[in-house]
Formats: structure tokens, sequence, C-alpha cells
């Protein structure tokens, strides 16, 4: 199995799919999952505690509680990697909010806070696990969020999606293939738009010379 892909083809700066461990990244930022009380407590966030040591649960509680869709910055602890982020993706109370609404919102907000710190390499899991999203939905909406933040070609951190699971990497293979850049999707949109009104001009015939139609009284 190949263990790392390159989608810089798609035209937002350098960006990889990896199967591995957030916890064993050396880059200068890692991204967890959080919720709006940024306990580290289970899932991605608990592994990050356990590798980091509990001084990084500590410090992130002090930077909360905060809504959906905001981020949190704190130190990595005894993590091999600089910062770590925290992006708020589910609600404490209900144990769940994620959508790729909100994913696709804080991608934004991520690549701020690496130029900030003057990260040349970000690590962020592909979001959803936690949040019960599937791959095929999360996948699309970072994707999405890098388009929207206008991130272009050789622009930016070099951005790595890590994912732990081995079957899920394997999937995620299969959906990073059907991946194509925004321009490609607009041409095939466009190409689909017009054999649509080909197609409808054809089944409308010859409708000849309406200028004597008129409505019956």
């Amino acid at each position: 199995m190949n263990d790392r892909l390159d989608l810089t083809h798609l035209g937002v700066g350098p960006l990889f799919i990896e199967h591995g461990l957030l916890e064993e990244r050396a880059d200068d930022a890692v991204v967890t999952e959080a919720n709006t009380h940024l306990q580290m407590t289970s899932g991605i966030a608990g592994s990050l505690r356990k590798a980091g040591g509990i001084d990084i649960h500590k410090e992130a509680i002090t930077r909360g509680p905060l809504p959906v869709g905001h981020v949190a910055r704190t130190s990595a602890g005894k993590l091999p990697s600089r910062r770590l982020y925290h992006a708020v993706l589910i609600d404490f109370f209900i144990g769940r909010g994620m959508s790729a609404k909100v994913i696709t919102a804080i991608v934004a907000d991520l690549l701020a806070f690496a130029e900030e710190d003057d990260a040349h390499s970000v690590a962020m899991p592909l979001f959803g696990g936690g949040g019960g999203l599937k791959a095929s939905i999360a996948l699309p909406a970072i994707i999405e969020g890098l388009e929207e933040a206008g991130r272009l070609p050789g622009q930016g951190p070099t951005l790595t999606l890590i994912v732990r699971d081995a079957e899920e990497f394997v999937l995620v293979q299969r959906l990073a293939s059907d991946l194509k850049a925004k321009g490609a999707r607009r041409a095939e949109e466009n190409d689909v738009a017009a054999d649509f009104l080909a197609e409808l001009m054809v089944g409308m015939g010859d409708i000849g010379d309406l200028s004597d139609f008129s409505f019956e009284e």
C-alpha cells in the first residue's frame, strides 16, 4: 500500500494524504478535532494528550469554551511538533455538530494561524471520525475550504492530511483518485449544462416563427 498520496495537482498548494499517527508528526503545527470546551479526553485529541502530556489539556481548557467553527492555539507539550491547533468542530453538550459547512469554513482560520506562526508544515486529521462524518464528505469539504481561502499552487505551508485507520486510508485513496481541480470541475459542469441545453432544444424541435402567436382571450 502506498502510504502517501500527492494531491498538489488540485491547485491548492502543496497537499498530501498519509497513513499514520498525528502524535508522531514533527510538523511546525498539528491540528486536532476539538469540542466546544476544548477537553482532550477522547478520539484524536485524547491520543495527542496521552502522547504530549496533561499540560496540553490544561492549557487548552483555559482557551474555552469556544463556539463551533473557531480555532484555539496551544503549545504542543511533549509532542514533536511546535504548535497544536484545536479546531472546534463538535458541540460539547450534544456530542455532535460537525458538518461539511463547518469544516470548509474552519480551514481559512487554520491557514491564518499557520501564517501567523510562520509554519511551513501543518499536519491535520481528515476531520469527521470523531463526529461521525464520512470521509467522502470530509475530504471534499477540506478541499473546498482551501479553494475558498484562495490558496494557490505553490502557496502556503505543506498540508498533510493524516488518516490513522488502514481501512479508511484505502477508502480515501479511492476517493482521492476521483478528485479534480476546481477548473476541471467547472469545465465538466459547463459541458453537462451545454449538453442538457442541446438536448432540450432538440426535444423542442422546430417551433417556427412565433411572431403571430397570441394567447386566446
